[in-house]
């Protein structure tokens, strides 16, 4: 279950980024980050990304953490 919420990040963050229209190379340059880690991130393949990694990447795309997980987690406090 968790797993779909963290793969649910990472589509959110691809959505963004193309919506920016950036490709993954144009948005790892302006946020300081390796093209790898991009590519990683957003298929899943690093499901641990720091948030200083993921701060970086919102501020380039014009969004916030908290619109990157609005939603997820909501049912998590009735488990």
């Amino acid at each position: 279950m968790k797993y779909a919420k963290t793969a649910k990040i990472w589509s959110r963050i691809q959505k963004l980024r193309k919506k920016s229209g950036l490709s993954q190379e144009a948005l790892a340059r302006k946020a300081g980050i390796t093209t790898a880690s991009v590519a990683k991130i957003e298929i899943g393949g690093s499901a641990n990304p720091t948030i200083r990694t993921l701060a970086k990447m919102m501020r380039v795309l014009d969004a916030s953490i908290d619109e990157l997980v609005e939603g997820l987690f909501e049912d998590d406090d009735q488990e």
